[in-house]
């Protein structure tokens, strides 16, 4: 297992979640300002990235757009705003960026993971695969990727996590999984078969023996490309820690 280089770990512009395949805590917030349901942000160097759910879609936001979000995402709720931000405030609430934190429709401040603390990808000698458990998560994610939108696969993601028990920590059964997986995937896939399908695949797989997994995904620019992958634990299962540090995570499933 590959630990991480303190160096290559950066700051994400949203706020971090516990370590935990579990989701956090719903936190209570002063904050003016959120995002409408199922948009993501995040930050790199100057420029805003953003994640739209409903609409499979990335944009963005430069200059001094991208300020004057960045500045009224910050403010907490009893900030006067000065006549720059409320012409601000306008504008993203108008485009449904943002939204009153206490509005009768409110925003939510959604937070990713913190980077991978390593990484357990690589090959077995043997597969240990067990057949049914393969079918029942090759079907899911073949019907999701194949005839549903994205955000149907994001909620089928929550939702499997959802319904595990609390339990134990399984990084080793999980680690012994995702090689195994990993180890069939010249049988189960093409070489363009994108990370989508191969990371909801490895969720799916997993959920099947009752182990919860993260899904992860992030971007990065010049050029502009997005990516994403599993975590069990902040140790990722199914690609390199070099890779996916080079990606500011948007959104933790």
């Amino acid at each position: 297992m590959k630990p991480a280089d303190p160096a290559r770990i950066r700051d994400e512009a949203a706020l971090p979640a516990a370590l935990s395949c579990r989701p956090p805590p719903r936190a209570t917030s002063r904050s003016a300002f959120g995002l409408r349901p199922q948009l993501h942000v995040c930050a790199i160097d100057s420029t805003l990235i953003f994640l739209d759910i409903e609409a499979d879609r990335y944009f963005a936001l430069t200059g001094e757009d991208a300020e004057a979000f960045q500045a009224l995402y910050a403010l907490d709720a009893d900030t006067v705003l000065p006549a720059d931000l409320r012409r601000a405030k306008r504008r993203f609430t108008h485009l449904d960026l943002l939204r009153e934190m206490h509005a009768a429709a409110p925003g939510c401040r959604p937070c990713v993971r913190p980077p991978p603390i390593g990484s357990a990808h690589g090959d077995v000698l043997q597969a240990r695969m067990r057949p049914l458990p393969l079918l029942r998560a090759l079907l899911s994610s073949l019907v999701l990727t194949r005839l549903c939108p994205f955000r149907h696969m994001i909620q089928a993601a929550r939702r499997w996590k959802d319904k595990l028990p609390e339990g134990p920590n399984y990084l080793y059964e999980a680690i012994d999984h995702a090689r195994s997986l990993h180890r069939l995937t010249p049988f189960l896939f093409t070489r363009h078969e994108s990370c989508l399908f191969r990371s909801l695949l490895l969720v799916r797989y997993l959920n099947v023996f009752g182990i919860p997994a993260d899904w992860e995904f992030g971007v990065r620019l010049a050029p502009f490309c997005a990516h994403c992958w599993v975590e069990h634990e902040g140790i990722v299962l199914n690609d390199h820690q070099d890779t996916v540090l080079s990606y500011t995570k948007i959104l933790s499933v």
